[in-house]
């Protein structure tokens, strides 16, 4: 259920539905869980120290572009994605389907994807289908994987 953005305290809008975990020192496959062995998690206090949020939207029941385009939702749907969006200040988002059919030089853009890059804004990322990994580093520069799937968002401070 979709906590009410921007009420209660940060810790009702923290990473309650979402796995976290602390990645391995070598990774070969970026694909792959890359998790320690033993596996450490890392719970929602990490997340919260570094200021993400996410919430559980799901997404069935209203239409979004299939391809990668800049999308301006003047007339969003989702009563929830339009009440974040409002609450948070958003005026823009991108659709970008992570296929082969869809997405223009696909390998590359996906090994890009794996390279670490700094956003001057809040970077906010809304799984509408399937699934995918979410990598940051924590305050000791230690990396920390967040596995998503369909209906999380997760907004990462600027």
């Amino acid at each position: 259920e979709l906590a009410p953005p921007l009420r209660g305290s940060r810790a009702e809008m923290a990473m309650s539905t979402i796995e976290a975990w602390y990645m391995a020192d070598k990774v070969t496959d970026q694909t792959a869980e890359n998790r320690c062995d033993p596996n450490v998690p890392a719970g929602s206090e990490v997340m919260l120290d570094l200021g993400i949020l996410s919430w559980k939207v799901p997404p069935e029941g209203f239409s979004y572009p299939q391809k990668a385009v800049p999308w301006y939702p003047d007339g969003i749907q989702d009563p929830a994605l339009k009440r974040i969006r409002e609450s948070r200040g958003y005026n823009y988002a991108d659709i970008i389907t992570c296929s082969e059919e869809c997405l223009p030089d696909y390998h590359n853009k996906l090994k890009s994807f794996f390279e670490e890059h700094i956003h001057s804004d809040e970077e906010v990322r809304y799984i509408l289908k399937g699934s995918g990994y979410f990598d940051v580093r924590d305050r000791s520069d230690k990396w920390i994987r967040m596995k998503l799937s369909a209906a999380d968002i997760i907004v990462l401070p600027e």
